[in-house]
């Protein structure tokens, strides 16, 4: 389980049930099956401590792997990571060579 810090408390989230981490100023946006939960928690610190199952993909944004279904490029050359429930996450220049490695070890 994740264990979010949010303003209510904190919240239990099972990691096979988030989609991706994204940070937006001081605060993270945990998008996950139930919706989205709001977290002061940094992407540092999620990576830390979950790093194994998860993939950065931007500055301010990390992947679950496991909801990996594709990768493809749009008309501006940018890698785009397709997840399972049909959203989609950027990739960054810099973490592209990070992600084909991820990709041919699976």
């Amino acid at each position: 389980f994740f264990v979010a810090r949010t303003w209510q408390g904190l919240e239990r989230i099972a990691i096979e049930d988030i989609f991706y981490f994204q940070a937006d100023h001081k605060y993270v946006t945990i998008v996950h099956r139930q919706g989205n939960t709001l977290t002061d928690q940094t992407l540092k610190e999620i990576e830390n401590n979950y790093g194994d199952t998860l993939f950065r993909a931007h500055r301010n944004t990390i992947v679950n792997t496991q909801h990996i279904k594709s990768v493809h490029r749009n008309n501006q050359s940018q890698y785009i990571i397709e997840l399972a429930n049909q959203l989609e996450v950027s990739v960054s220049r810099r973490h592209v060579s990070a992600l084909k490695a991820l990709l041919i070890q699976r």
